[in-house]
């Protein structure tokens, strides 16, 4: 869709921008890397949903696992390196993107939070499977990835000394 192809775009142009003002920032690399996992997953699902076969939907839904799955965990990972509310080592890394590993590998040997996709006219609809435990694990993973990096950026825009920093937590929150 035109929508998708317009998101495509702008996450990668804001990503190159961040990327190009100071590639050696590390912020600045994890932010790029943020923004390309949403522009592939973006990408993936164009040609997902313009899919004729459920087997081509079934290729492209599956190859925009990687990047949709590893979008939670490097959210909060940018968070954490913005705001350096906490250190970032070996640990933290570990608990950030170690639960991430069995959805990826569930995601190709099943269908990860559906039990079918059909295609209903032009459009493919998603079937959830809500008696799954993937369902309860990947929804609780994801939610706390997010709150946590929305609960770094609130202490840190709190926490700032200066109204740049204020600002930009207000933004990014």
């Amino acid at each position: 869709s035109l929508l998708a192809n317009i998101a495509f775009v702008v996450y990668l142009y804001l990503g190159l921008h961040v990327l190009l003002v100071n590639k050696k920032h590390a912020v600045n690399r994890i932010f790029f890397l943020v923004c390309l996992t949403m522009a592939l997953w973006t990408l993936s699902a164009v040609f997902a949903f313009s899919s004729d076969t459920k087997s081509e939907f079934l290729f492209w839904f599956r190859l925009g696992s990687l990047p949709n799955i590893i979008f939670y965990p490097m959210t909060i990972h940018f968070c954490l390196a913005l705001t350096g509310l906490a250190r970032l080592g070996p640990m933290v890394y570990t608990m950030i993107y170690l639960p991430a590993i069995p959805i990826y590998c569930h995601s190709f040997t099943g269908y990860i939070l559906f039990k079918d996709f059909v295609k209903v006219g032009e459009y493919w609809e998603f079937l959830p499977d809500y008696g799954s435990p993937w369902l309860i694990y990947i929804a609780a993973y994801y939610f706390i990835c997010m709150t946590a990096g929305a609960v770094c950026i609130f202490i840190w825009s709190r926490r700032a000394g200066t109204n740049k920093e204020r600002s930009q937590g207000r933004i990014i929150f």
